[in-house]
């Protein structure tokens, strides 16, 4: 059984046809409050389970219909239609070009049909089970979020009866005992049925007003956590400017053609100082082939002094006859032609090696001229790497870059947070809460004082009944508007557990209550990666966090378990195929634990279809299929 589509039109606030389509996984429906998310819920529970429409305004001079579209066990496609004025019900069977053929108007049979649908539970069954609005979570019952709070029915340890639809005991008078009541009674006893008909009513718009109140704190409360955590990422941000944007104050922007001249001239001069170097490297090589150029360190001009010396020393000590006469003129000759020689060689040396030195302080001189050129051309850029540290205009740009995406974050935070506060302070949102909170607990009290009076009309109208005298209708002709609707489904108030434990003991195969309690401590374990609370559910629907009461939790970690049992359990009845209706769960929980439950459905919704009403903006990329409900649709 899979939900396609729903329609409605003419019930309050959709005064216009509307149709919200549906898919197979995760369905979420925004809105915000008033934009019919409730609406819908008992639309949806009226048209395939028969319950009444409680709390429900019809909108003047307009049909108040409804539908819901669905596939089959059989996949062909199906339409229960509701004209809820007139009180008539059919189901359709829908062909490929849209035709509808009539199958049933007997709107029980049509509920029966639903559940023979949905895998053969009974509708009371389906109705607890998987019907989830926001009252039945643990939170809803403490209006707390301490320890200590009582939470009837999660943790009494009793199971309590499985939901029906609202069926009070007759009261079986004997024909000879009914009271026989005068016109004045009678007359009293109806005003009596008008004035508790008239506090239904206003119970209605009391729960209706508490449920808004209470949605208004969660998103009061879920803006002011919001709005801290961006007030800490703006001092953060604010930290970093301080600490390592500082040099870039002032200079967001810089001309992007400034930049490409500069890299340009940059490229430029750097070719022309690679040519010098190269010829630097020529010129200290040929240097350094020279050798020393002082004049006594050459070994030419040693030899030929030491030959000189020893020419004029020789005769003193031999005599020199015959051809050796001529070793002194030419040992002289030969000492001072070489150490001439050794003198000129080293002159040429010195005179080159200056010359070569001087071409070496040309470059020099050279490439600082380059470098000052480009400084003085580029003044703007240089004294932009200067001021802000950067060595090379990569690094500039780079910094620059990092900068502006840091400028960006800063107004991100700041238009978010102005978005989030919508002109008020943090101070005024904190008293805001501090405001809906009485006024919440103003209605609590309020709604209390209007329990009992569904028994009261019961039994008036059952006295009524009973007193009127026996005589034979009167035969009256007009058209067959279909049978009576069902009595509205009225749900033990937060006795899910007791409840889905006692209907999975009538199952067959009953419920694995160890496999149960296994899978639920999975799913409660994801909510707090550290925490090593471990649960424990007995067999009478109680349920221990490490041995302490469900009761002395706070209102928070009561809800996390009651979903995750929710998921547990459900899991159990993989035969049935209804859809597992969800509204408003999360209003209680903190962001980090709403994004973990969405995960949860989200991975539940893979083996059941899920829909999930909603005021949280949860990104539509979370669900398989995401519709926004607004008056400006439903007006």
């Amino acid at each position: 059984m899979l939900l396609l589509a729903i329609d409605l039109y003419g019930i309050e606030p959709f005064h216009k046809p509307t149709r919200i389509s549906l898919k197979p996984g995760l369905n979420l429906v925004f809105g915000a409050n008033g934009a019919g998310k409730t609406t819908v819920r008992r639309v949806l529970s009226s048209l395939l389970l028969g319950n009444d429409l409680k709390g429900i305004r019809f909108v003047e001079n307009q049909p108040a219909q409804a539908a819901v579209i669905l596939q089959g066990r059989d996949k062909g496609t199906y339409r229960i239609t509701a004209d809820y004025q007139k009180g008539l019900f059919n189901l359709s069977k829908l062909d490929a070009s849209g035709q509808k053929s009539l199958l049933e108007k007997d709107r029980r049979k049509i509920t029966a049909w639903v559940c023979e649908q949905a895998g053969g539970m009974q509708e009371e069954d389906l109705s607890s089970l998987f019907l989830i609005d926001r009252l039945q979570f643990p939170s809803a019952a403490s209006h707390g979020n301490g320890p200590g709070t009582q939470r009837s029915g999660l943790s009494s340890g009793a199971p309590g009866p499985v939901p029906k639809k609202t069926e009070f005991p007759s009261f079986q008078i004997p024909d000879n005992e009914q009271p026989v009541l005068t016109p004045e009674q009678r007359a009293e006893r109806q005003n009596q049925i008008k004035e508790i008909q008239r506090k239904l009513d206003e119970m209605a718009k009391v729960e209706e007003t508490l449920l808004n109140a209470r949605d208004r704190i969660s998103v009061s409360k879920r803006r002011l956590n919001q709005s801290r955590e961006l007030d800490s990422e703006a001092a953060q941000i604010q930290d970093a400017e301080t600490k390592k944007y500082a040099a870039f104050a002032g200079i967001e922007t810089v001309r992007p053609d400034l930049i490409k001249q500069y890299e340009a001239a940059a490229q430029n001069k750097q070719t022309e100082l690679t040519q010098l170097e190269e010829q630097k490297e020529e010129i200290q090589a040929n240097l350094a082939n020279m050798g020393e150029t002082d004049l006594f360190q050459d070994q030419k001009l040693r030899i030929g002094i030491v030959v000189t010396v020893c020419s004029f020393l020789l005769p003193l000590f031999v005599t020199l006859q015959g051809p050796f006469r001529y070793l002194f003129p030419i040992g002289v000759l030969a000492g001072i032609g070489l150490s001439l020689f050794a003198y000129l060689q080293s002159t040429g040396r010195a005179a080159a090696k200056k010359a070569l030195e001087k071409k070496m302080t040309g470059f020099n001189e050279k490439a600082n001229s380059l470098q000052r050129k480009f400084d003085k051309e580029h003044k703007e850029i240089t004294e932009l790497l200067a001021k802000t540290g950067c060595k090379e205009i990569q690094e500039f740009k780079d910094r620059q870059r990092a900068y502006q995406q840091h400028l960006q974050r800063k107004r991100e935070v700041t238009e978010k947070r102005e978005a989030l506060l919508k002109g008020e302070t943090v101070e005024e949102i904190a008293l805001t809460i501090q405001e809906d909170e009485k006024e919440a607990k103003i209605l609590e009290e309020k709604f209390q004082g209007y329990s009992g009076l569904t028994e009261e009309l019961y039994r008036l109208e059952e006295s009524l009944r009973h007193s009127e005298p026996a005589k034979e209708p009167p035969a009256i002709e007009m058209p067959d508007l279909g049978p009576v609707p069902a009595a509205v489904n009225t749900h033990a108030p937060f006795s899910f557990i007791p409840t889905a434990l006692s209907i999975g003991k009538q199952k067959n195969p009953p419920f694995a209550l160890q496999q149960v309690e296994q899978q639920t401590n999975i799913l409660y374990a994801l909510f707090k990666q550290t925490q090593n609370g471990k649960l424990h559910l007995k067999e009478d629907g109680e349920i221990e966090v490490s041995g302490v009461g469900i009761d002395q939790v706070s209102s928070g970690t009561a809800d996390q378990i009651f979903l995750s049992f929710l998921l547990a359990a459900l899991d159990q009845f993989s035969n049935v195929t209804f859809p597992l209706v969800l509204d408003e769960p999360f209003s209680i929980l903190a962001p980090a634990s709403q994004e973990t439950a969405l995960e949860l459905l989200r991975g539940a919704s893979k083996r059941r279809q899920i829909i999930l009403f909603t005021v949280y903006p949860f990104s539509p990329k979370a669900a398989d299929q995401a519709v926004t409900l607004s008056a400006s649709q439903s007006n």
